[in-house]
């Protein structure tokens, strides 16, 4: 991506404390006399305050909170590619918005980004605004004024709540996803935790662990409200691993075809949303054909067992590749429409791009459609430019270090130190020779046991190949990683279940450990990760990134576009200098405001300025840590959006922590 502005975790984990992120290893006694009572919804550390699951309901509507409603943290401006993938570009393509600044990904020279995404994210809210613009307003006379459903607060929010109706999915994936919860064989509606952990003998309070942790990472809270490629990658993500994981249960004994062509167009949705999405769903994808296969699509003889293993695998993964290659061509299709390599005519007559719908909708006339032109194929010219070093150069080179180093513990904190404390115990143990003679399990265990264990090494090999794989790039940004929210989140919930049910088996694994390898120590460190160090962890980073990280530019973007025109319908100028790029969508339109990004550059912010002298109304919006050593003559301070805070430009007192809006004359 161009720039818009200036080790792991492992299956097997003994003696992990339920709070210290040990893996969701499902093994807590079931529920006895001395447990906890069948329904109850206790969360461990929050069981005093009313159960977990209240505090899961309460992180959900907060998430919802921060992403559309007042005080919420919409106004801080995490990267600029949660704007310019997706709501600039569909406000030009749904809504006909001109005053727009069309980033380099679409492109017709680069079609780097699929069209399907911002139409999905963004298109579809704008398209819902717009029709409610025209229908609402005879509906209750005089209550809306023209355009207010289509305000810059509208177009900003309507995406947003869009996204956060979709992270749903990863939430509801979260219990689902482990094995635990894919076999009580539930709508995928259905979120009755409960039902599952009974049903594989885990207590209520720890599934909720799982929810929590999830539902309290900054990462949910605020990458899941955006508008980010990387966003959608991770909802896809946990969507598609919900459906190859649940086919591990005993109890489906085979999804079926359907399921199979679900998966094949869910994996090509990921594919065309980010091609990284492979590098998260490859072990995935590879255990549902290894452990799926031996349900079978025919029956073999008890001889020719491994050939009906390859022929039921052959059989599951033509039928993916069907539903993958089925949605693919209708998103090349329409990618290549976009881009203008490719023009269909029905009857002779050019549909344009946005009526490819239309004409699917009508199957009796596929026979008068033709085709001309060549395909695009936005995944092949995305990987193809992220090959080559010198273009990754444009948007900053790094050491192949960072997202281990850097980025991971950025986004997860305590989890990144769970996963890692966790993966180097295991390698020591392995180093040891701790690993001693395989646990024994009952028969009526053996499969719940087994399960278990595959689904811990499939999502712990998907923390593994994503890391690992997107480590191996030049370029490295900490959103690139946000798909792993959600296998972290299973393996390391550091919300304890019932402690007091495991403590004396944990003390007991914990003596077991330092006597066979001497890992105590890091038993220790993982003791350490108690809730309230994740509850700051993530209050910190979304305090910042939320509330104030260049978090004056969206403000002052809504007060243009809601401002009064001039009189006479004069054009009046506005130039950003030092923050990140303004997403043009915001001004709803406003033909009468002309937005200059001149970057941190102050030798092009004069040579704006010179070539604006004789306009009668120029606006500069500069931070307040910058405004006074630009020495701007005949500029008046108008507005100040506080706070706000540039990274490049510190403020060196707080009341410089603003975005300053300045007038000419």
């Amino acid at each position: 991506m161009k720039q818009r502005s200036r080790s792991v975790a492992t299956p097997d984990v003994k003696g992990a404390s339920p709070r210290s992120g040990g893996m969701l290893k499902g093994g807590t006694p079931k529920t006895g006399s001395g447990g906890r009572k069948r329904g109850d919804g206790g969360g461990g550390w929050f069981s005093g305050w009313g159960g977990g699951w209240v505090w899961y309901g309460v992180l959900v509507l907060l998430r919802g909170w921060g992403a559309v409603g007042p005080w919420g943290w919409w106004s801080g401006y995490v990267h600029p590619d949660e704007f310019f993938q997706s709501p600039e570009v569909a406000a030009g393509a749904v809504l006909g918005h001109t005053q727009l600044a069309t980033p380099w990904e679409f492109h017709p020279s680069f079609a780097c980004r699929s069209i399907s995404l911002p139409l999905l994210v963004s298109g579809i809210p704008f398209a819902a605004l717009e029709y409610l613009n025209r229908v609402v307003p005879p509906l209750v006379p005089g209550n809306y004024a023209e355009g207010t459903l289509l305000s810059g607060f509208a177009l900003l929010v309507a995406p947003r709540f869009a996204v956060f109706l979709l992270s749903l999915i990863v939430a509801g994936a979260s219990p689902r996803c482990t094995p635990l919860r894919c076999a009580a064989s539930v709508s995928p509606r259905d979120l009755s935790a409960l039902k599952i952990a009974r049903a594989w003998g885990l207590s209520a309070s720890h599934t909720v662990s799982v929810l929590l942790t999830l539902a309290s990472s900054w990462v949910m809270l605020l990458f899941h409200t955006r508008t980010f490629s990387n966003t959608i990658e991770s909802i896809i993500f946990a969507f598609s691993a919900f459906i190859a994981l649940r086919a591990m249960a005993p109890q489906q004994k085979g999804l079926g075809l359907l399921w199979d062509a679900v998966l094949g167009m869910t994996i090509a949705a990921g594919v065309f949303t980010r091609f990284t999405y492979l590098f998260f769903f490859m072990p995935v994808g590879l255990a549902y054909l290894l452990f799926h296969s031996r349900s079978g699509l025919w029956p073999t003889q008890p001889g020719h067992r491994f050939v009906g293993r390859a022929v039921a695998m052959f059989g599951r993964l033509c039928v993916m590749l069907a539903g993958f290659l089925a949605l693919s061509f209708l998103l090349v299709v329409l990618d290549s429409l976009y881009f203008g390599t490719l023009t269909l005519s029905l009857h002779g007559s050019v549909v344009p791009w946005h009526g490819l719908v239309a004409v699917l909708s009508r199957p009796a006339e596929w026979a008068h459609v033709a085709f001309a032109g060549t395909l695009t194929l936005t995944p092949w010219n995305s990987l193809r430019y992220n090959m080559q070093v010198d273009n990754l150069k444009e948007h900053g080179i790094h050491p192949h270090y960072t997202h281990a180093l850097v980025n991971f513990p950025l986004l997860y904190g305590p989890l990144a130190l769970a996963a890692c404390a966790n993966g180097i115990r295991f390698v020591w143990s392995l180093l040891a020779g701790a690993q001693g003679q395989p646990k024994s399990v009952t028969t009526s265990d053996s499969a719940t046991t087994t399960l278990r264990r595959r689904g811990r090494w499939v999502l712990a090999l998907s923390i593994v190949s994503g890391l690992g794989i997107l480590s191996l790039a030049p370029h490295q940004e900490p959103r690139f990683l946000v798909p792993l929210v959600l296998p972290l989140s299973i393996l390391f919930p550091l919300f304890g279940g019932d402690e007091e049910q495991q403590k004396k088996k944990t003390q007991k694994q914990t003596q077991t450990t330092k006597r066979r390898s001497g890992s105590g120590g890091l038993t220790s460190v993982a003791k350490c990760l108690r809730p309230w160090t994740w509850v700051a962890f993530n209050v910190a980073l979304l305090l910042f990134f939320g509330y104030l990280h260049q978090a004056g530019v969206v403000p002052s973007l809504l007060s243009l576009s809601s401002a009064t025109p001039q009189a006479g319908g004069q054009v009046a100028h506005v130039v950003y200098f030092s923050t990140y790029m303004p997403p043009c969508y915001l001004l709803a339109n406003r033909t009468d405001l002309v937005i200059h990004d001149v970057g941190g550059d102050a030798t092009k912010l004069a040579a704006v300025l010179d070539l604006l002298a004789q306009e009668p109304h120029v606006y500069a919006v500069v931070p307040a840590s910058v405004s006074s050593a630009l020495h701007l003559p005949h500029f008046t301070s108008q507005v100040q959006f506080w706070p706000s805070l540039s990274t490049e430009d510190l403020p060196r007192a707080f009341a410089e922590l603003a975005l300053v809006l300045l007038r000419r004359g």
